[in-house]
């Protein structure tokens, strides 16, 4: 299908917050009431999926089906961008760090594969927000260890759709797993993991084409950068993070293709407290960038944004410590430096949501008293149709 416009949906809902009572973070929040079941957007659940997870899935479906059935004047010519915040799935007991099982997670990946098959959703693209799941790392240790992934997974709809599955490379220390359990963590010394992220075939799948349409993905903090690792009490200085801006310079240096490779037309950020960084949007110049966040103390918790050009400023810019997001001039590394070379930085321009559809009943996740804070609005955005870029 060759597409002329794309619209920008958002599912503005919390994943996780503050307890105001003991002043800690709430990795999960729950999963509220079993929505009903929506004719054409089921999934088949074999006796493999939580209640939980059912939970979840359904509240999704019928979000999405609500975001379709009020469209105004939609065409097959536009493609439909659904964005959920990074944690959606993730489970309300606190067992394993909030966790799901791995093998529950392939299972939950599998209902999500057949659940926007119908041909309502043949020109939508839906970011399901991610998955936190768990794998016995070392299982005869006492207690065990485990790892833990956190995976965004990106749904073509339609009878002919697929699903992709990105990983986030970076766990932070908000994320309510232990950071040197993450899967990707550069300091995660008795695995292979590291390795494994590190492959060009892995890292590359964050990029994807949509009947020809370039989109790359972003996860939270994978967005930041640069940064001042401090492990343990060693401070190492990486420019790891920026990810997709990264790999995009990655792809213009791996020649030859058969063709010159397309520019990234929407940038995509599914976060949980993670604001768009200038200096991280890869999308071209003309291009865009759709951003949804769980975190309900964030300034603002869904932007599109449409770059106007790139600048590079003079001087250099001071890295900040991964734990804290405070400044952190004074690297004790021998031979480090404070401050890393600018990268280009997008300007933007802010573009406005045409509708805000209010989520209510059964479609609204519960919210505790002693959550912080209960303000956080659950609403369908929709943005205004846009020209592809």
């Amino acid at each position: 299908m060759a597409y002329t416009h794309f619209q920008y949906i958002a599912y503005q809902t919390p994943t996780f917050g503050r307890n105001n009572v003991n002043d800690t973070w709430m990795s999960a929040l729950s999963a509220g009431d079993m929505c009903d079941e929506i004719q054409g957007v089921t999934f088949q659940d074999n006796g493999n999926l939580s209640e939980d997870a059912k939970k979840r899935l359904r509240r999704l479906a019928a979000v999405v089906n609500k975001a379709q059935s009020e469209l105004v004047g939609d065409q097959d010519t536009t493609l439909k961008v659904f964005v959920a915040p990074e944690f959606y799935f993730r489970p309300e007991a606190s067992t394993n760090h909030h966790s799901y099982s791995t093998e529950e997670q392939q299972h939950l990946i599998a209902a999500l594969a057949n659940m926007f098959t119908d041909a309502k959703f043949d020109h939508w693209v839906i970011v399901a927000g991610t998955v936190i799941a768990n794998l016995v790392k070392m299982p005869l240790t006492t207690p065990k260890i485990y790892n833990y992934y956190n995976t965004a997974i990106v749904i073509r709809g339609g009878a002919q759709g697929f699903v992709n599955a990105i990983e986030k490379q970076q766990p932070s220390s908000i994320d309510g797993v232990p950071v040197d359990g993450g899967i990707s963590n550069p300091f995660v010394k008795t695995n292979n993991y590291k390795q494994y992220y590190s492959q060009w075939g892995v890292r590359k799948k964050r990029i994807f084409d949509v009947d020809g349409i370039r989109m790359g993905l972003d996860i939270c903090l994978d967005h930041a950068g640069p940064v001042a690792f401090n492990p343990k009490g060693a401070v190492m200085v990486q420019d790891i993070l920026r990810v997709t801006k990264r790999l995009t310079n990655e792809y213009l240096a791996r020649p030859p293709f058969p063709a010159p490779l397309k520019e990234l037309s929407l940038h995509i950020l599914t976060a949980g407290g993670m604001s768009i960084q200038k200096h991280s949007v890869a999308a071209k110049n003309g291009g865009y960038i759709l951003r949804t966040d769980g975190h309900p103390g964030m300034p603002s918790t869904v932007e599109f944004k449409r770059v106007t050009g790139y600048s590079s400023p003079a001087g250099t810019k001071t890295f900040y410590d991964l734990y804290t997001g405070a400044p952190n001039p004074a690297p004790a590394l021998t031979k480090s430096s404070s401050t890393f070379p600018n990268c280009p930085e997008a300007n933007m321009v802010n573009i406005a949501a045409t509708n805000t559809s209010a989520l209510t009943g059964k479609l609204k996740i519960p919210i505790p008293a002693d959550y912080n804070p209960t303000n956080m609005s659950q609403n369908i955005l929709t943005f205004p149709v846009t020209a592809m870029p």
